[in-house]
């Protein structure tokens, strides 16, 4: 008969190492984008600091590359080397980051002047819905592209297809990412304590463990 007490201290064992990796990701992850958590919140979040905010949020994309990256091999593997495996996805991925990235920091920042515009004529309201729309649905879309960057070799270009393709085929999973971003950019902006700690790798675990089917789907279907 198993021990009791060796199962209740291995399951500790297991938390432990869960907070230990979720905490360790999170803070290299907010290093990595110092620039934006500096601006974020040492200045107005209003539309006339739009060119700052973009300008600060340029080194992002092989962060979230390289917590995609651990954040899935945590799920996979039930383990991570968290130094050596963030750094290693993020320097491997850096330059295909980047360009994902810059494709989608580009389009948010074209579509955010038109709202803006819708608000400041009026003949152009019309076109509001339609263009939150789409700022919804290129969110949904890179919540699928940053993810199959840091788990296959693909070009961007058939990252972006395949990410329009799985947006639109797995209906729940991608409303369920699109929550989880809400309750994570609510989270950010307005909660103190301890979960900012924890945030940005529980959202990005919640992310990659929603999208474990989708990624077994494009691995049998897509991957040779």
């Amino acid at each position: 008969m198993a021990n009791t007490n060796d199962f209740g201290d291995s399951n500790l064992s297991k938390v432990l190492n869960y907070v230990h990796w979720f905490f360790l990701l999170n803070i290299y992850f907010f290093l990595c984008n110092i620039l934006f958590i500096v601006s974020i919140f040492t200045m107005e979040l209003k539309f006339e600091y739009i060119i700052i905010f973009f300008i600060a949020l340029i080194p992002t994309g092989p962060s979230i590359t390289a917590l995609c990256y651990t954040m899935g091999k945590i799920i996979r593997e039930k383990y991570v080397d968290t130094t050596r495996d963030y750094f290693k996805a993020y320097k491997e991925n850096f330059v295909s980051s980047m360009k994902l990235w810059l494709i989608f920091l580009v389009s948010m920042f074209i579509l955010l002047l038109d709202i803006k515009l819708c608000f400041l004529n009026r003949i152009f309201l019309f076109l509001l819905i339609p263009t939150v729309l789409i700022v919804l649905f290129i969110v949904l879309m890179f919540s699928y592209s940053f993810p199959l960057l840091s788990r296959f070799s693909m070009k961007i270009k058939d990252i972006l297809k395949l990410s329009i393709y799985l947006s639109l085929k797995n209906l729940i999973p991608s409303v369920i990412n699109l929550a989880i971003l809400a309750v994570a950019s609510y989270l950010f902006l307005n909660a103190k304590g301890i979960v900012g700690l924890f945030l940005g790798s529980l959202a990005c675990y919640g992310i990659l463990f929603n999208m474990r089917k989708i990624f077994d789907f494009v691995e049998n279907k897509f991957i040779k």
